[in-house]
């Protein structure tokens, strides 16, 4: 598998890191090397060599802080070129040695983000306060005016050896190399083309791989592809059980919004039902006279009818409205009328007789 580094331990507690590739890329993140870093224990020394264009920032600035508190020695070695966040990087090391063809690149961060005016904004947020913090690491390292430090990285500035070494982005200048191409180095703004050209090597010379080496046999191709087969099988297995069970979730719960909802309704309809119950018998006393003509009345009887049960206020309204069709003591078929409440203008009984 393809990887942007490599860390081995070498003799006499030294460690060698190599960086030639886009960093965070490949399936491999600043926490896979920080822990096989770690895992290389009493190293005194460690050889930084770096031929990288940059990469992902956060991981980059994570492993610029790792070798930064490391309490090895650390050497870095430009092998080709420390760009972007690979500059970060380089920063971290005690010594910075670099072929004469060499070349450092600074640059403001750049991160891409999605989503809408609030996410872009707290994203713009987080690259200015990240803009500083990288302003910062040049500025320790060249001893140079903060302000000459942010025009470099707002004009993507390229560093040779010489330049970098009058900047103070580099300690010592030896004699130049060649440098394998393995990335594109036409992506960016300001590359300087004949100084890229003398420095990356055509892709015949690279030295290749004898033939044979690392190389899979057609039965390994067919297992490895079997495999994939097998894993892609399973997650869609997965896949479609948690989109079933999802959409059993999503049935429940319209079915219960629409029992919510009935119920609603009907505890409205309900509540429409008991205020007319309460109107009509107020409206019916009124009509025999039961409760005085005052607002103050009116609203003293309504509070204290609405304080009933339904059931007594729907027996109320009938023999109010037997009592408003015929005056008479037989009309209520025996039920009874009382008045002992706030507003009424009278208390009386009516009882059918025996």
């Amino acid at each position: 598998m393809r990887n942007w580094y490599e860390i081995k331990a070498l003799a006499s507690g030294t460690a060698e890191i190599v960086i030639y590739d886009e960093i965070g890329y490949w399936g491999k993140s600043a926490a896979d090397f920080i822990a096989e870093l770690n895992a290389i224990k009493d190293v005194t020394q460690i050889d930084l060599r770096i031929n990288s264009p940059g990469g992902e920032v956060f991981d980059g600035h994570a492993i610029y802080n790792l070798l930064r508190g490391h309490p090895a020695h650390v050497t870095a070695y430009i092998d080709g070129i420390a760009a972007s966040i690979a500059s970060i990087i380089m920063l971290a090391a005690d010594e910075i040695i670099m072929p004469s063809n060499a070349l450092v690149m600074i640059h403001d961060p750049v991160v891409a983000a999605h989503g809408d005016a609030e996410a872009l904004r707290k994203a713009a947020d987080v690259l200015e306060k990240l803009r500083g913090i990288l302003l910062a690491a040049y500025v320790a390292r060249t001893g140079a005016a903060e302000a000459d430090v942010s025009a470099w990285m707002a004009e993507e500035t390229w560093f040779t050896a010489e330049e970098a070494l009058a900047a103070g982005l580099a300690d010592t200048v030896t004699e130049s190399v060649k440098a394998a191409a393995v990335f594109d180095p036409r992506k960016f703004r300001n590359a300087p083309r004949a100084a890229l050209q003398n420095l990356l090597a055509p892709a015949s010379s690279v030295p290749k791989k004898k033939q044979g080496e690392n190389a899979m046999t057609i039965e390994q191709l067919k297992a490895q592809l079997q495999a994939a087969g097998d894993q892609q099988a399973a997650l869609q297995t997965k896949f479609d059980a948690q989109a079933a069970e999802l959409e059993t979730v999503r049935a429940s719960l319209a079915e219960a919004t629409a029992t919510i909802e009935a119920n609603a309704d009907m505890v409205a309809a309900g509540k429409a039902y008991k205020a007319k119950l309460v109107a009509d018998v107020i409206q019916a006393r009124r009509t025999l006279k039961m409760i005085g003509d005052t607002p103050e009345a009116t609203t003293e009887a309504e509070a204290f009818i609405a304080s009933w049960p339904l059931a007594q206020i729907e027996a109320e309204a009938k023999n109010l409205a037997a009592l408003a069709a015929n005056p008479s003591a037989s009309a209520l078929n025996g039920n009874t009328i009382t008045t002992d409440e706030p507003g009424a203008t009278t208390s009386f009984r009516n009882t059918k007789e025996d």
